[in-house]
Order: structure tokens, then C-alpha cells, then sequence
């Protein structure tokens, strides 16, 4: 009894004496009598390899293992850098294969390389919207004297079909409704969103809304972004896709995992191979939007990069579904036809609704 009141009234002294007698086995990596990194031989007493400096456990990655491996390595440089970067390029699926068969010392971190790539990703992309509304905007102020520019106008020829007949209207304003407008129309009424004195009912008025809560909660929104101008909206609106696109990772993952349920393979490792391809395609989307913006290009040319670097993920992507789970071309086209399909969905949901969230957070 008095032993038991001493153990707890003295816990951490306690602890000491029986971790020293062996009373309490310490917890130690010994797994393996083998490095999984460089296969050197290792007694059952080591727990990490003097070789390479891997720690002695099982291949099986936990979501913690993954995390402190980054963030203990979030500063450092070293060789790793360079020897994972031919694979990455040229061998899709190598380094997942490597990492989830315990070879995690010799290449770069996937959540570090993920990081850097979304990082370059979202850098070049906030550039090139920056850019092309800055380009808007001087083309408009450089040209007061052009009247007209090529818009849309289905929608508007539907509601003057209605009304009056079209060829009628084309002959008393001479104008060709087929290909321009008059900007002023578009100025003027942005102008008259942005006037403080005009309410939100009369913004609802003109354009024949009904006064619900709801459409005046929209109609508040939107003159708040058409005051603020769109190139402050669009960076509030991406400065919350890199957490949408991080949200939609764990669900990639659950994507193969149900596709390759019968293979048995750890969620863990579906994460670490979308880890691995999203890194990937943010490089590949981020070095074309840079060609696009920088570079004066045909549209023909800049519509042909555009395909070009989504048939190079898409390549990309197929090769790595083959290498990393060993299935048969066709089998696995059907599943990564499957995957692109079902994740496209997602991504198109999560689109939306962080669109929606960012409009009313604005």
C-alpha cells in the first residue's frame, strides 16, 4: 500500500527507478535486422542505422512519422535534393515506391517537396492574375478612344429577341450585335454599383430581383467587390485554394484506396503517391503559367501549351498508376480513367464552394 501511494505522489522519480530496473521496457525502434535504406546489417540493440542514419522500423508510415520527418528536415539541404530530382522527372511512381518501401533518408520528403512545388504553383499563378488585370486596366486607359469591345452578348440577344425583333433593332443604332457592345454601357453601370448613395433594393430594382434576404446579402457582396475592383477579390479568393487543394489531398487518397481496396495497400502510402503526383502537376501548370505570361505567344501556341502540360500530368500520372501498384495497362487506364473522373468531381465541388465562401467572407 505505501509502495502504491509513493508511485503516485512521486510519479516522475517512479518512472525513473523503473525504466532503470526494467520494470518498464522502453519503447525502441527495433524492427528490423536490416536497414530498409541501405540493406546494411543491424543488431537488434541499434536504433538507428550507423550507415545512413535511418531509424530501425517498419516500413509501414504513420501520418506522425510523416509529419516530424518534414518538419525535422524543413531546414536543411543537403544531396537529397539533387538525387531525387532525376526520378521525379523521369521515373513517375520511383520515388513513392522508394519511400514507402522504407528508403525515406535517401530522397527528398514528400510533404517537403509538396510544399515547395504548391508554393511555386500559387506564386506564379497570383502573378499571372495580377498581371493580366494589370494589362486590363491599361489597355482601357491607354485607348479612351475605342468605343467597343468583343463581349458575350447570348444573353443579351435572347432578352432583346423577346422584346423587339433584332434586325429592326440593328437598323435605327447601325451597330453589329454580333460582335460589339458599347463599354460605356458596362462603365456606367459599374459606376452606378459603386455610387454609396444608391441602396441595395435599387441595385436589386434594376435589375428585376425580388427583395429577399438572400438577394440583398448578394447584391451588398457584389458592390462591395465592384468598389474594391476585382484585383483585390482575386487575390482574397486564392489565397484560400491552397487549403482546399490541401483538404483534397486526403480524399485523392481515399479515391485509390477504394479503387485498389482488393490490393491491400495502406492509406498512408495512397497519400504519400498523391503527395508525390500533386507536386508533380503543380510544377508542370506552374512552369506553363509562366510561359503564358511572360511570354508573347499566338493564341494557336498558347492554347497548344495549355494542352500540352495537361497531357504531360496526365502521362505522367498513368506511368506512376503502373509502376507504384502493378496492374495490367488496361486495368489500370480504367481505374485512372476512374480516379480523374470521380477527383475532378471533388475538385470541382471544393471550386465552388470556396468560391461561394470567399464572395461572402470578402
Amino acid at each position: 500500500m505505501e509502495l502504491f501511494s509513493f508511485c503516485f505522489s512521486k510519479p516522475l522519480l517512479f518512472y525513473y527507478l523503473a525504466v532503470n530496473l526494467k520494470i518498464i521496457h522502453m519503447a525502441v525502434f527495433r524492427k528490423n535486422d536490416h536497414c530498409l535504406n541501405c540493406d546494411a546489417s543491424l543488431d537488434h540493440n541499434i536504433n538507428y542505422c550507423p550507415s545512413c542514419g535511418q531509424k530501425n522500423t517498419h516500413n509501414n508510415v504513420l501520418l506522425t512519422t510523416l509529419l516530424k520527418d518534414y518538419f525535422g528536415e524543413a531546414f536543411s539541404l543537403d544531396s537529397r535534393f539533387l538525387k531525387s530530382f532525376k526520378p521525379f522527372f523521369f521515373k513517375p511512381g520511383y520515388l513513392t515506391d522508394q519511400f514507402n518501401a522504407g528508403k525515406r533518408v535517401s530522397f527528398i520528403n514528400p510533404v517537403r517537396l509538396y510544399l515547395a512545388m504548391s508554393l511555386f504553383y500559387f506564386f506564379v499563378l497570383s502573378l499571372a492574375l495580377t498581371r493580366s488585370f494589370n494589362l486590363n486596366e491599361a489597355v482601357v486607359l491607354d485607348e479612351p478612344s475605342s468605343k467597343s469591345v468583343s463581349v458575350p452578348l447570348d444573353s443579351l440577344r435572347i432578352v432583346l429577341d423577346k422584346e423587339v425583333g433584332l434586325d429592326s433593332l440593328a437598323q435605327q443604332l447601325n451597330v453589329n450585335l454580333d460582335s460589339t457592345t458599347d463599354v460605356n454601357t458596362i462603365k456606367d453601370y459599374m459606376d452606378f454599383l459603386k455610387d454609396r448613395k444608391v441602396s441595395d433594393q435599387q441595385v436589386l430594382d434594376s435589375l428585376e430581383m425580388t427583395s429577399s434576404a438572400a438577394n440583398l446579402k448578394l447584391a451588398s457582396q457584389v458592390r462591395k467587390i465592384v468598389r474594391k475592383d476585382l484585383d483585390v477579390f482575386i487575390p482574397f479568393l486564392l489565397q484560400n485554394v491552397p487549403i482546399m487543394m490541401l483538404l483534397l489531398l486526403p480524399i485523392f487518397a481515399l479515391i485509390l484506396k477504394v479503387l485498389y481496396l482488393r490490393g491491400k495497400v495502406l492509406y498512408m502510402r495512397h497519400l504519400v503517391h498523391g503527395l508525390y503526383l500533386h507536386s508533380f502537376a503543380y510544377l508542370i501548370y506552374g512552369i506553363a503559367a509562366l510561359l503564358l505570361t511572360y511570354i508573347a505567344l499566338s493564341e494557336d501556341f498558347s492554347g497548344w501549351i495549355s494542352f500540352g502540360s495537361f497531357i504531360l500530368v496526365s502521362v505522367y500520372t498513368y506511368v506512376s498508376f503502373l509502376t507504384v501498384y502493378k496492374q495490367g495497362w488496361f486495368k489500370t487506364f480504367i481505374k485512372f480513367a476512374l480516379a480523374g473522373y470521380i477527383y475532378s468531381f471533388f475538385l470541382l465541388f471544393f471550386a465552388v464552394g470556396e468560391f461561394i465562401i470567399s464572395f461572402f467572407l470578402f
